[in-house]
């Protein structure tokens, strides 16, 4: 399964043009820590930003535990692409606005 990750991930930054990451804030209590952080991609000349926050659980030697991501992939992926972007937003504004 590991192996699958990594060549998923290995084909993602292969079909980049650019990538940039960026640390916003960081907040750490305990051994649970949170990092807002924006990724910037461009694939084929397409431009797409994620806004997120990942949550890091970690053991009693600061090692990660657990990890977890938390953004918006469909309308940041979707929400600029004519049609599909314009039902995305609808939905959106449907069931989670």
């Amino acid at each position: 399964m590991v192996l699958k990750y990594i060549k998923a991930q290995d084909g993602l930054i292969n079909r980049c043009d650019d990538i940039d990451l960026e640390s916003n804030s960081i907040a750490i209590s305990k051994n649970i820590a949170f990092i807002e952080w924006t990724m910037g991609l461009k694939i084929n000349g397409f431009e797409f930003l994620y806004n997120a926050t990942t949550r890091l659980i970690l053991d009693e030697d600061g090692k990660v535990k657990e990890h977890r991501d938390y953004f918006d992939f469909c309308s940041s992926t979707f929400g600029k692409i004519p049609i599909i972007g314009s039902f995305i937003r609808c939905l959106y504004s449907r069931f989670v606005d």
